[in-house]
């Protein structure tokens, strides 16, 4: 695997913060594709995904959030707000963004890449959000919950952490075995000489705390001027609404999914997930 890691320095609270990119990179590409990974995890979890894309001739950049996987960790909850990950966002794309580029999305990262989008900052090729909610809904902060689990947790060995995961996130235990050493890797981390997960706890606790927000951005969609796609699965409490996906299926820019394969939350791990996100974005692209 083609794997190369860089570093991006950002401000974060007046703040020096470095975050990590993994690159996956081909020769002469036809573009790139920047992959925004949620809560909990890191861009390690795009590897298959980036391989398939490599093959279609496309780089991949996947940041890792701050917080978690190879990025700063900052200890400090308020460090942890929108306007943080945001300002680390534009950094990245202010850095990385050129003529010939896609996003990738998915939960919690593909709402900072909703808001961004929506802000008018950037025009891509095209975007997809994977499991991104457009309105509220009272389900949302039972996804936080549920990472809240992760908490406190040290196991002895990889293979320990993979059986807890195996309980309480069975999604992220379903790995190609190709990656599966790979992901055992990039998931844990030592500390006082367990393995705990890789990402800072006070991020994935502040999310757990939350409330329900109280937003609907399904309006603002019109101002999209380019080809975007929502995913999710069948599964999913963020499925849009009758009048919702009749609004997609008007519109000459918007595609709606929402019988996506592979479980819930879906985790981009196997091309029955991620085939149909390669194959949208080889049709956004320009021909040479």
């Amino acid at each position: 695997m083609n794997e190369r890691k860089t570093r991006l320095d950002v401000t974060v609270m007046d703040k020096p913060v470095v975050i990590s990119l993994r690159e996956w990179r081909v020769g002469r590409p036809k573009g790139q594709v920047i992959c925004l990974h949620g809560l909990g995890v890191n861009g390690a979890e795009y590897a298959p995904m980036a391989m398939s894309l490599n093959s279609a001739g496309f780089d991949v950049l996947a940041p890792d959030w701050i917080g978690h996987g190879d990025s700063d960790y900052l200890n400090d909850p308020r460090a942890y707000d929108w306007t943080s990950y945001v300002r680390c966002l534009a950094a990245i794309v202010q850095r990385y963004h050129g003529p010939v580029t896609h996003f990738v999305g998915t939960s919690w990262g593909g709402g900072i890449l909703l808001l961004y989008l929506l802000s008018l900052s950037v025009r891509p090729r095209s975007a997809v959000l994977v499991d991104v909610p457009v309105r509220s809904a009272p389900e949302i902060p039972l996804y936080g919950e549920k990472l809240a689990v992760l908490i406190g947790q040290s196991f002895s060995s990889v293979a320990e952490g993979n059986e807890f995961l195996a309980k309480v996130r069975p999604t992220l235990t379903r790995v190609p075995k190709e990656f599966q050493a790979y992901l055992d890797r990039e998931r844990y981390r030592l500390q006082d000489g367990r393995f705990v997960f890789s990402f800072d706890p006070e991020t994935v606790a502040l999310r757990a705390g939350s409330a329900v927000w109280n937003f609907d951005h399904f309006d603002k969609l019109k101002r999209l001027s380019f080809d975007t796609m929502f995913l999710y699965g069948a599964a999913s409490p963020l499925r849009w609404p009758a009048e919702y996906a009749a609004f997609a299926a008007k519109s000459p820019l918007i595609t709606y999914v929402g019988d996506m394969a592979g479980g819930h939350p879906p985790m981009l791990l196997f091309e029955e997930q991620f085939g149909v996100i390669v194959d949208y974005i080889k049709t956004k692209n320009p021909a040479r």
